[in-house]
């Protein structure tokens, strides 16, 4: 369990983590926070605290991967039971507030507040649901920012060498007292 958070919220942070890695994994390579380990470039100390969400560290580890953009998200979430035709289900709304920003200059490059509704038998049904939109929503979104910016064509490179000029992903999520998922890309 992630420092600050409970066990619901973690895991709900990585449901969220794992399913936009799936979704921006089709077009960009994508690498956690918890993948990383220490190198000459940033310490273990560094990457523990852009786990936390410490700006400057964040920046430290996206410098050390050559990352362009940084990605902070702030995802909150609701569920709710209702009854219909004779079945209890449950419904949850997850609202996702993003800023994308230029990693060298914190330029914002793009900004939004959705709400993402999913109903379940259960309330990790229904989040889960919500989470999945919210993914998706998310993907397709870089995908539009990145043709904006004027980003190289998204194919993916042959598995037989490193990927080259293809953005990179990091995200983290710090304690739940902040309320922020945070990613970096790197092209």
């Amino acid at each position: 369990v992630k420092e600050g958070q409970s066990a619901e919220s973690v895991a709900d942070s990585e449901t969220i983590e794992s399913l936009m890695t799936k979704h921006l994994f089709k077009t960009y390579q994508v690498i956690t926070l918890d993948s990383l380990s220490p190198s000459s470039q940033v310490t273990a100390h560094d990457i523990s605290e852009a786990k936390r969400g410490n700006i400057s560290k964040i920046r430290k580890v996206a410098a050390s991967c050559q990352a362009e953009l940084i990605l902070i998200t702030s995802v909150q979430t609701e569920v709710s039971s209702q009854q219909a035709f004779g079945v209890q289900l449950k419904k949850s709304l997850v609202i996702n507030s993003y800023k994308l920003l230029d990693a060298a200059s914190e330029r914002i490059l793009d900004a939004d507040s959705e709400r993402y509704r999913g109903a379940g038998t259960s309330a990790g049904e229904a989040k889960y649901a919500s989470f999945e939109k919210v993914a998706k929503n998310m993907a397709a979104g870089f995908d539009e920012v990145m043709v904006a910016m004027k980003y190289p064509s998204r194919e993916l490179p042959k598995l037989s060498g490193p990927p080259i000029g293809k953005p990179q992903i990091i995200m983290t999520n710090p304690p739940d007292e902040r309320g922020f998922t945070r990613g970096h890309i790197r092209g």
